[in-house]
């Protein structure tokens, strides 16, 4: 359930409809009629008078009902219909760490992904399979899909991504998928950062053996310096096959994603 906010102002500030009773009255309703799990969005980082203190959102509704929370990041980009109807142009900065913020922890979540909370056995398996970079597909217009498939027999297999391009559901539903799908093959570069980058969302972190099949080659093999300059450093360590991060590197994660992309383009791992 996209909540997004409990107080009335961030909630007009953000344009959504409903008032905060109407949410209430919708949380009450789906644990009465809904037997599986329950998951809110939440979103932090809204600026000036609209910036309500995270620990009162969490404390605005009884932690009891949900099994799973999602806290994003507010972003307003330029030409956006939130940057036209407020004329903002607001692009941080947030709040501190989530960390601070030990009354959602203390309600029996565990922080298992950068934005993500859950009690233990509720987490997203659907988000999962996107962070571990696992095929997918997706249906309908504007949908993106996820594949990999051999290489004619060389080492090392390609991977694509499929971009539905239909431009409405009758056409989806009615004309030839190869008339309205854009594949779009991954470079092994391209196909690694993007490991990285979902990888490292996680508390987990990175499973290593699915660099290796996906690209056959070890990831110390592709970056070998700063791989060892991280672990050195005490920013990652491995763990059960994971690369797992560490510290403050959890939250400056761009920074490392930033040298592994430098040392590739400079070393050519995969020429």
């Amino acid at each position: 359930m996209g909540v997004q906010s409990f107080f009335r102002d961030s909630r007009n500030f953000l344009g959504r409809h409903g008032s905060v009773d109407d949410v209430y009255d919708a949380l009450s309703g789906l644990k009465d009629c809904w037997s599986g799990r329950l998951s809110i969005d939440l979103i932090r980082g809204l600026p000036g008078q609209y910036a309500h203190d995270l620990q009162a959102e969490l404390g605005s509704f009884n932690p009891e009902m949900v099994d799973h929370v999602s806290i994003y990041d507010l972003t307003i980009e330029d030409g956006t219909p939130l940057a036209v109807r407020t004329g903002t142009h607001f692009n941080g900065p947030v709040p501190g760490d989530l960390e601070d913020y030990g009354i959602i922890e203390e309600a029996g979540f565990h922080r298992y992904e950068v934005s993500n909370y859950a009690r233990p056995g509720a987490e997203s398996m659907h988000n999962q399979g996107y962070w571990e970079m696992n095929p997918y597909l997706g249906l309908g217009p504007s949908a993106v899909s996820l594949s990999y498939y051999d290489n004619n027999g060389a080492s090392g297999g390609r991977s694509a991504r499929h971009l539905s391009v239909a431009s409405s559901l009758e056409e989806y539903l009615t004309e030839s998928p190869d008339g309205y799908t854009h594949t779009e093959l991954l470079s092994p570069e391209d196909l690694f950062i993007e490991h990285l980058i979902m990888g490292f969302r996680q508390v987990r972190g990175l499973f290593l053996p699915s660099i290796t099949a996906r690209l056959d080659k070890d990831i110390s093999a592709i970056i070998p310096d700063s791989l060892g300059r991280w672990l050195e450093k005490g920013l990652c360590e491995v763990e059960n096959d994971r690369l797992c991060l560490r510290g403050d590197s959890f939250s400056t994660q761009n920074r490392l994603i930033l040298e592994a992309w430098e040392e590739m383009d400079n070393g050519k791992p995969f020429a």
